[in-house]
């Protein structure tokens, strides 16, 4: 057919993914990253560099076995992926809790959105490695609400601090805005194995990796904001907590 190109599912997933993080990750390690104390730059290099090497390995890697597959594969559950996932999620609470801790010049109402933060992201560690989402009834409409409830808090928050601070809940709601849109778009989209528009495909595409990719790099995203927010709080933190910091992903 004319006007009709050959591309294998592969490709238009490497594609993708490039697309995706190299912007993200250019724009972040020019607005975001110099902004870091020290901990904070280190965690979230570590952080980034550990699922870039996983999706480059989920993307390399032809399983050749059931358990293979089960262990790189973001399709599944309780493995390598989701173990990095949940951990990701998790520091972004435990953050959050350490900087309404120590962050005792921040007014009452911020720190206890800090808190909220904190225990939110705590849960939602826990939901992405045991999958508790899916003995909810509604689960869809009570994530969207808590969604929103977070972007107004947020919202709040912001028009009541200083406005070098912004930045921070800015990136918070983009990377939640990001991940939303892996979990909630590309989670629905069937996969194609024949064409999709005018590309004619080698292989299934399947939209698994674009999920999970949009997820990560989200939470990532939320994570420096709220290691910027720590940052902005404690500006010169003691020995104990930065190796507090170090030790929150074990």
């Amino acid at each position: 057919m004319s006007g009709e190109f050959a591309v294998s599912a592969e490709t238009l997933t490497r594609i993708f993914v490039s697309l995706l993080y190299a912007p993200v990750v250019l724009i972040s390690y020019w607005k975001l990253i110099p902004r870091l104390s020290p901990t904070a730059k280190r965690i979230a290099s570590g952080f980034l560099a550990a699922q870039v090497i996983l999706i480059a390995m989920s993307l390399e890697i032809r399983p050749t076995s059931w358990f293979d597959s089960l262990l790189w594969e973001h399709r599944h559950e309780w493995n390598i992926p989701a173990t990095l996932a949940s951990m990701q999620l998790a520091l972004v609470g435990g953050v959050a809790l350490a900087t309404a801790r120590l962050a005792r010049a921040r007014p009452v109402s911020q720190r206890l959105y800090l808190v909220g933060i904190g225990l939110l992201f705590l849960f939602l560690a826990l939901d992405e490695y045991l999958t508790i989402h899916e003995h909810i009834l509604n689960w869809e409409r009570i994530y969207a609400a808590l969604g929103a409830a977070v972007v107004a808090a947020t919202g709040l928050v912001a028009v009541c601090s200083s406005r070098r601070t912004w930045i921070w809940h800015i990136y918070l709601l983009t990377g939640l805005a990001m991940a939303a849109t892996g979990a909630m778009v590309f989670d629905i989209l069937p996969d194609s194995c024949s064409r999709l528009g005018f590309l004619r495909l080698d292989g299934c595409l399947e939209f698994f990796i674009q999920e999970e990719s949009l997820e990560f790099l989200g939470i990532w995203l939320v994570l420096v904001a709220m290691l910027g927010q720590f940052s902005d709080a404690v500006l010169d933190p003691k020995p104990r907590v930065r190796r507090f910091l170090y030790a929150l992903p074990a």
